[in-house]
């Protein structure tokens, strides 16, 4: 939910918006935030466009362990045993309501990354003026824009996720991804 906070004694003005993003979806609203205040938006401005964003921004990502997403019981152990004997890389995205939800699957390590270069590459909007995310556990992978952010999952995240996992970060049509 917004909130507007008045700092009575500074005269500062705190509005909070639900980014309906983790990791790096957050990290790039921050950006932008900061670009349009340095571009001499004001302070309303900025956050009147920011609230629009959610909506928009995307963040896909799989998991090179199927084992990770278990621990986290958003999977079966079970699931994720044969999911793993047969190769089965899920990609999985922030439901437009900022829930973690399943969208495809795919078969082997090399597919379900071209599956999530092909999601970004149809789903991208103004990829020219646009700063993509990628955060990973030891896997890269990089797509031509305007300027790419190459993090590594922090602990805490890291340890849902697991090893190999990728993520991507965009601003696309809307976060249904043509679903």
């Amino acid at each position: 939910a917004d909130a507007v906070l008045d700092d009575c004694n500074n005269g500062r003005k705190i509005r909070l918006a639900d980014s309906l993003n983790a990791s790096l979806g957050q990290g790039l609203l921050a950006i932008y935030a900061s670009e349009m205040r340095e571009k001499g938006m004001s302070f309303d401005e900025v956050a009147d466009t920011i609230e629009t964003y959610p909506a928009r921004l995307n963040g896909v990502f799989t998991v090179g362990n199927l084992k990770y997403i278990a621990r986290t019981g958003r999977l079966s152990g079970t699931t994720a045993l044969v999911g793993n004997m047969l190769s089965i890389k899920p990609i999985l995205r922030g439901s437009k309501d900022g829930y973690i939800v399943q969208f495809r699957k795919c078969r082997g390590r090399k597919a379900v990354l071209n599956e999530l270069v092909n999601l970004l590459c149809d789903n991208i909007t103004d990829p020219e003026n646009q700063i993509i995310g990628v955060a990973h556990a030891d896997a890269y992978e990089r797509i031509k824009v305007r300027d790419v952010i190459n993090t590594t999952y922090d602990f805490c995240t890291g340890s849902h996720v697991g090893p190999e996992s990728l993520a991507v970060f965009f601003m696309g049509k809307d976060r249904e991804l043509g679903a």
